[in-house]
């Protein structure tokens, strides 16, 4: 029998993460180490929470977005972006004399991301005593999505978080300096190398993927999907479980798919789908958005189509 998810509460999502500005390296050509390739730099609007939020708006959901921008050009660019699609920013920090966060990527000649640097230091302005009048709003969300982005502060808001919590772990260092909070959570969604810094185990083979699911179903979370990147994903909630992945397509770049996999199970949540639905849903949203250069495709609303 399928397990439902239920609606709660009222019809907005609080996300709270990370928005960067993301120079992309697109190489022409197969790259050879300690050398340059012919290739093309794009410039885009990123960040693990951002781009959640980005995909959600495109989808047709409310959106309350937390996060800390600098007081510079590329800060009011993120700001009138997610503004012009509908955000709520009215909660965010804008920091005096920092810089907003910057993430770069270089991608191998087939679209998979190789080597990236962020810099997000501007998320540490983002404290307890920041947060301590905000739990009343996040509180009244649907679900409220994080990110391993925010570091130490992670747990502090799952401690005051009362409403459904959906992690995304962004990266296997991010995601090992925050494992002590991944646990009790609704929805936690890492890939393999993830997965294996959140259990302290390897995991490589669909064996092991499986264990590891169990292993963060046993923390108290109480949905674990762990993707495996061409050779599809696995979910648990201890009773629906299974192995899903899209037929063969040509990808143009992986850079936002798993942010668009996030947002579309997050949309399956609130559509009262079950857990292999939503998967379903976070699949073709990754693989709409692999098969387009934006970090954000434009034709994720596509999404509402099928539902």
């Amino acid at each position: 029998m399928k397990e439902q998810f239920c609606k709660t509460k009222d019809e907005y999502v609080v996300v709270i993460g990370g928005a960067n500005v993301d120079v992309l390296g697109i190489p022409f050509e197969e790259l050879v180490q300690y050398d340059s390739a012919p290739g093309e730099l794009k410039y885009t609007s990123g960040g693990v929470g951002r781009n959640i939020t980005e995909n959600l708006l495109r989808l047709g959901v409310k959106v309350k977005f937390i996060t800390a921008f600098g007081n510079d050009s590329n800060g009011d660019k993120l700001k009138k972006e997610l503004e012009d699609l509908g955000a709520d920013l009215s909660l965010c920090l804008t920091v005096e004399g920092e810089n907003t966060s910057t993430y770069i990527c270089l991608n191998d000649a087939r679209g998979e991301m190789q080597f990236a640097l962020s810099d997000m230091r501007i998320l540490s302005r983002l404290s307890r005593e920041f947060f301590s009048d905000k739990f009343d709003v996040i509180n009244g969300a649907k679900c409220v999505v994080l990110d391993t982005n925010l570091g130490d502060i992670l747990g502090f808001l799952i401690k005051n978080i009362t409403t459904k919590i959906f992690l995304d772990t962004v990266s296997s260092k991010k995601a090992e300096n925050c494992k002590k909070y991944v646990k009790d959570l609704f929805f936690v969604k890492p890939n393999a190398i993830e997965a294996a810094a959140l259990v302290g185990e390897s995991v490589r083979t669909k064996a092991d993927v499986e264990k590891a699911a169990n292993a963060l179903l046993s923390a108290g979370n109480q949905n674990v999907v762990v993707s495996m990147g061409e050779n599809g994903v696995y979910f648990s909630n201890g009773r629906e479980c299974g192995w899903l992945k899209n037929d063969y397509f040509e990808i143009v770049s992986t850079t936002g798919a798993g942010d668009a996999f996030m947002a579309a199970a997050i949309f399956g949540y609130l559509k009262n789908k079950s857990l292999e639905e939503s998967v379903k849903l976070g699949l073709l949203a990754s693989e709409i958005t692999a098969s387009s250069v934006e970090t954000v495709s434009k034709d994720i609303g596509k999404i509402k189509e099928i539902i």
